[in-house]
């Protein structure tokens, strides 16, 4: 299996996750931001093809995936549409573009989201979905994205794009790839290709130690990892799950203890901590609200109501009049109470 980017990637981020998805391979449950990400590169390839990207999400969330609501699939529509809207091509464009080489003695593979070839200059673009700002040189893959590109086409003069598709102001962060930046790159790579050599030396898992940070949020491993065996039995998999939640909160508490007296713990790249927090009324809503409009924002972006708060006007005597203003957007959530939902 040739090495990419993300293979190497997982093995940076946590050495346990590779070994349990390269080594073991054991299927690993898909995360909902993977799944959103993935919504909107779907929408925003069929747009530069030509096609409906908001009919390509639809089919995507509907038919592929259980863990996009339809507020989710609304939402990677609009990202994707802002970029395609606010988007000229330069030159001739390849879309999902496979990219190889060979570093190390193995084979690398990599697809760039959208690479623009104008003349001998070349764009290579990478869409991210999330809200973290970065520069395209704090990661090898770019980097690496441009060597392996500029070895298949000659052309030497590389820019390397991150395009955020949550900003609608200053999306892009654009850097040129140069020697330096793509040998940075390849050298990142070649380390990560030796790690995994050498974690491989050892017998079963011991050279694959976890690490833990945000990564763990979203891990589908995160049972594996702890060595904890899901029940197969639904009745028994719920009980052991409310075991889980109060475990989780008994060993929280030391947590909060020793943050309130020292600050904060940390763990990777994540920091447990009193962290404060605020909330905003308004004298005149009228008014921010129409700030809002002015600026070129949807106030009902920062203005929905939840119908939690809603739930005594809408079965008063208002309920009627209320329901002829607005629009009701029903969903779900999962937990668990004391009773079991209304079925009417």
């Amino acid at each position: 299996m040739p090495y990419s980017f993300s293979r190497l990637e997982r093995f940076k981020t946590c050495p346990m996750s590779y070994f349990l998805h390269y080594v073991e391979k054991i299927p690993e449950p898909p995360s909902k931001p993977l799944e959103f990400g993935k919504a909107c590169h779907i929408g925003i390839e069929a747009g530069l093809k030509g096609m409906d990207p908001a009919a390509s999400i639809d089919q995507y969330a509907t038919t592929k995936t259980k863990l996009l609501t339809p507020e989710d699939a609304d939402e990677a529509k609009k990202l994707a549409e802002r970029f395609l809207n606010s988007y000229t091509p330069r030159g001739k464009i390849y879309i999902e573009q496979e990219l190889k080489g060979v570093i190390k003695g193995e084979d690398i593979i990599g697809y760039a989201d959208l690479i623009e070839i104008d003349g001998n200059s070349m764009v290579i673009t990478d869409f991210k979905s999330n809200w973290q700002k970065y520069s395209p040189v704090e990661k090898a893959q770019l980097p690496l994205y441009a060597w392996l590109a500029s070895q298949q086409t000659g052309i030497k003069n590389v820019q390397i794009r991150l395009w955020f598709l949550r900003y609608v102001r200053e999306p892009v962060v654009q850097v040129a790839a140069t020697d330096d930046v793509m040998l940075q790159g390849v050298a990142w790579t070649a380390g990560k290709i030796e790690e995994i050599r050498e974690a491989m030396s050892y017998p079963g898992n011991m050279g694959f130690e976890p690490k833990s940070g945000s990564q763990c949020k979203y891990c589908g491993y995160a049972v594996s990892c702890l060595d904890i065996m899901a029940p197969a039995d639904i009745e028994e998999l719920a009980r052991t799950a409310l075991r889980l939640e109060r475990a989780l909160e008994l060993i929280k508490e030391p947590l909060k203890t020793y943050a309130a007296q020292y600050g904060y713990v940390q763990a990777g790249d994540q920091y447990y901590a009193h962290f404060p927090k605020s909330t905003w009324k308004f004298k005149n809503i009228q008014a921010f609200f129409n700030l809002l409009q002015e600026a070129g924002e949807d106030p009902w972006d920062y203005l929905e109501v939840s119908g939690f708060k809603l739930k005594k006007l809408l079965n008063g005597p208002l309920g009627d009049q209320i329901r002829a203003m607005g629009e009701e957007r029903k969903s779900s959530y999962f937990s668990h109470h004391d009773k079991p939902p209304e079925t009417n």
